[in-house]
């Protein structure tokens, strides 16, 4: 007879996971404007960071 907590999660670590990055995004969103993070602002890299990160997001779900 199989005890109940042998096996597995129905829905695994997935949601859990997803609700911790989600909420590191957003708290990094709020944060990113705050005086302390902007010694690591670089403005020449806004632009061909974006294209890197389109093209990175396009691969992914190709």
């Amino acid at each position: 007879m199989k005890n109940e907590k042998d096996h597995l999660p129905i829905y695994g670590p997935g949601p859990v996971f997803g609700g911790v990055v989600i909420a590191l995004t957003v708290a990094a969103m709020f944060c990113r404007n705050l005086p302390v993070f902007q010694c690591g602002n670089i403005a020449a890299l806004r632009i061909p960071l974006i294209v890197i990160g389109i093209l990175l997001i396009l691969f992914a779900v190709a």
